[in-house]
């Protein structure tokens, strides 16, 4: 089963509501949030771990205080002593994240209204996701967000990050199973192995506040 999750930071200040929230995280997690400059940075993180400890509980029904986790040495988070995988991204002020209760997963979400690095394309796509790109239909803009997102996925489900050998990597000619759907003007990859349903909801910052501060 997956269980897919989408939130939209439409509140762009960080408040007094905000301050109170950070309570609710581990200290190494207060501190890397507090350590964006910008605004809009303290909030995607602080929102992604909120979401994420508030659905895992929800899934695990371990308590949202009682999560623990390891990262790997590429960054890739683990929740300890419980076979649930679950992976986080974030764009311009829109959260997505992913759990699985049968096998790894990887998830990634970008901004359609942004554009393009389009000066990367030969660095970093294969010749096939070069062509899928140049075809007409949808826009360029588009295709070119589903391949980078497509690929972004994967590498997050392996757990290796960016690799010297991306450019060798064709994400339309791979096994396993992607999920990409749009939300808003974000485009979503999901990557696994192997899934049987999938569970697609969306979390508004109210969920947040009514769960951990309970209004």
């Amino acid at each position: 089963m997956i269980f897919i999750y989408n939130l939209e930071i439409l509140n762009h200040v960080f408040s007094n509501t905000e301050t109170k929230l950070l309570n609710f995280l581990s200290n190494n997690r207060k501190q890397k949030v507090l350590s964006y400059y910008f605004e809009a940075d303290r909030l995607l993180s602080l929102y992604s771990a909120l979401l994420t400890r508030m659905c895992l509980n929800v899934i695990t029904g371990i308590p949202h205080k009682e999560l623990t986790f390891t990262y790997t040495q590429f960054g890739k988070p683990y929740l300890n002593n419980c076979n649930t995988f679950f992976n986080i991204s974030h764009t311009k002020n829109c959260i997505l994240l992913a759990i699985s209760t049968d096998a790894e997963i990887g998830a990634d979400i970008e901004n359609l209204q942004t554009t393009p690095p389009y000066n990367i394309i030969d660095e970093v796509f294969h010749p096939a996701e070069i062509e899928f790109i140049y075809q007409t239909q949808p826009s360029f803009q588009a295709k070119f967000y589903e391949i980078w997102t497509r690929k972004e996925s994967y590498l997050k489900w392996l757990g290796t990050g960016l690799t010297s050998n991306i450019k060798n990597l064709n994400s339309l000619n791979l096994s396993g199973h992607f999920h990409i759907y749009k939300y808003n003007t974000y485009i979503n990859s999901i990557y696994c192995s192997y899934y049987n349903k999938i569970n697609k909801q969306t979390i508004l910052q109210e969920d947040i506040l009514h769960y951990y501060l309970e209004i």
